[in-house]
């Protein structure tokens, strides 16, 4: 029972639920604003607040409403579902299943809880948990459109191709608008080698008029489908589109060049690194644990498909996008500290190696495997710091030929975290490559880091050539256990694309850039220095 309210309070908070249950959520917001403005621990306003705020996308005010209301009451299940909800969109998903755990024996809230939970999952990348708790829930709730949705589209990425299209297919028989069912129809018509059927189903969903968000998806999607039929100019038109539509819409569109991997950022560290060459640093402590092997290079030069032939290794761990070294990078490259980077104490390093570590643990699944991969293409920023810290570190460097490197990123659609809005518009990208791949190769230059470079080409032509002088680098040749070919499948099957890889002519075609070459020629001056020092030839 609530407490009794002065009258205008009491009438707020009922105006507040309304609005709420109407779908009215700035009304809401700016309802509960005035009530807690009187009353700061008025517990059912921080509830509403809390609820409207996720569904808006301010995340961090509906975390800490929904947080304190379950702080104060603990059995408040729906409050306990709303904060899950909240976590997971704000990117905690971890602290999201805690959250959601208790809530699957709720009778009222356990299929909310299982489709949450469910995605959850998959945003930590346990794709076949995810995979069974939207079967769960399916066989429970045969009519659940959104989980028959998102089981078809996990199915897709995983190249379960017939399963994803008949997943899809359900969610359409339940909801005939269901938009990921639709696109991942697409997707695996795309591979299925039936591009034009994909096509049509992506100009049927465009002329929808769907919101934005879609709308890119869609566009990117027919580009692929335009670029399989070899209607070059088309497909980049409509690459060119999506990327617009992307660069107006999304709020994370707008390029920072200071920020952590930005452009300005890493011009500084290429004059930093000429001014502090490594031969005048203090001795790096010994350290007593295996070092990590750094997997880098720029973006869609072959990480992935390098990554998920390591992946198969039995004594081999993958740690696959994750900012290791979000918390040393934050404390030394601040302005307060990056320039005592080549005085650090003792104390020091041992200090960072530990944030490392602690970070590296809570990443970690196989406490089995004795080699860890770090993959995070752009600590190629960062290898100052690895040696600083990890001076025995393994660094294995990915190359692709930089036009079809540049290509993929402004070709593909990426969520805009970090460096991803450069590759929005294909100048930017070209500029932003130059920048990286020239702070990356004076550092390879300079420090003595032992470094395995790995073509994407000869990964793609001869994998088995290149897995075994990997096997070599990192001390892992050994009988009965090889790093395999992940695609080795696909190849003899003639599937179109690997089930990870959107982009066109990734990971299979080399020289894809051709067929873009007129689009591509303003920018070639600028990339042709690469072009030679990496050995790919002419331009032409």
């Amino acid at each position: 029972m609530l407490k009794k309210q002065p009258e205008h309070l009491r009438r707020d908070l009922v105006n507040a639920e309304q609005a709420l249950a109407r779908q009215e959520f700035d009304t809401c917001i700016r309802l509960c604003d005035g009530v807690l403005e009187l009353d700061a621990i008025n517990l059912p306003a921080h509830l509403f607040r809390g609820v409207a705020s996720g569904q808006v996308g301010q995340f961090e005010r509906a975390v800490r409403d929904l947080s304190w209301v379950v702080e104060q009451q603990p059995e408040n299940a729906q409050a306990a579902f709303f904060l899950g909800q909240a976590l997971r969109r704000s990117g905690m998903p971890d602290a999201a299943l805690g959250q959601l755990k208790p809530l699957l024996e709720n009778p009222q809230l356990r299929q909310q809880a299982l489709f949450e939970t469910a995605m959850c999952l998959d945003r930590l990348d346990r794709v076949s948990q995810s995979i069974d708790y939207y079967k769960l829930l399916l066989s429970e709730n045969p009519r659940h459109a959104d989980s028959a949705a998102n089981l078809s589209a996990l199915l897709e990425r995983s190249g379960q191709l017939d399963k994803a299209l008949a997943w899809a297919d359900r969610a359409l028989l339940h909801a005939p608008g269901n938009i990921t069912s639709l696109l991942t129809q697409a997707r695996v018509l795309r591979r299925q080698g039936v591009p034009a059927r994909a096509e049509h189903l992506l100009r049927d969903l465009l002329q929808r008029n769907p919101g934005p968000n879609t709308r890119v998806i869609a566009l990117n999607q027919l580009g692929q489908c335009l670029d399989r039929q070899q209607r070059y100019p088309e497909a980049f038109e409509a690459f060119r589109e999506a990327n617009e539509v992307q660069k107006a819409h999304d709020p994370e569109a707008l390029v920072d060049d200071y920020a952590s991997y930005g452009r300005e950022l890493v011009l500084f560290l290429r004059q930093w690194l000429q001014g502090n060459p490594p031969g005048d640093w203090s001795p790096t402590p010994p350290d007593d644990r295996e070092a990590p092997v750094f997997l880098v290079g720029f973006p869609l030069s072959g990480a992935t498909v390098l990554a998920e032939a390591l992946a198969r290794h039995p004594r081999v761990e993958v740690i696959e996008e994750k900012e290791l070294l979000l918390e040393v990078r934050r404390k030394w490259m601040s302005a307060d500290h990056y320039d005592r980077v080549p005085r650090m104490s003792p104390d020091e390093i041992a200090e960072a190696r530990r944030q490392y570590r602690l970070a590296q643990a809570a990443a970690r699944r196989n406490p089995e495997a004795t080699v860890v991969v770090d993959k995070l293409p752009l600590n190629s920023v960062y290898l100052h710091l690895i040696y600083r810290l990890f001076p025995e570190a393994r660094v294995v460097q990915v190359l692709r030929d930089p036009r079809d490197a540049c290509l993929a990123c402004y070709f593909q659609t990426f969520q805009l975290v970090g460096a991803m809005p450069y590759f929005l518009e294909l100048g930017s990208t070209v500029d932003y490559y130059d920048a990286v791949m020239s702070l990356a190769n004076q550092a390879l230059d300079v420090l003595p880091l032992q470094v395995q470079t790995v073509r994407y080409e000869s990964l793609v032509a001869d994998p088995d050539a290149e897995l075994q002088a990997l096997e070599e680098f990192l001390g892992i040749s050994e009988k009965g256990a090889v790093i395999e070919d992940p695609y080795a499948a696909e190849r003899g099957a003639g599937d179109a694309a690997p089930p990870r890889a959107n982009e066109p002519g990734y990971p299979r075609l080399a020289e894809h850039w051709r067929n873009y070459s007129s689009q591509l020629e303003p920018y070639v001056p600028k990339l042709q220095p690469w072009v030679e020092r990496f050995g790919y030839g002419s331009r032409e």
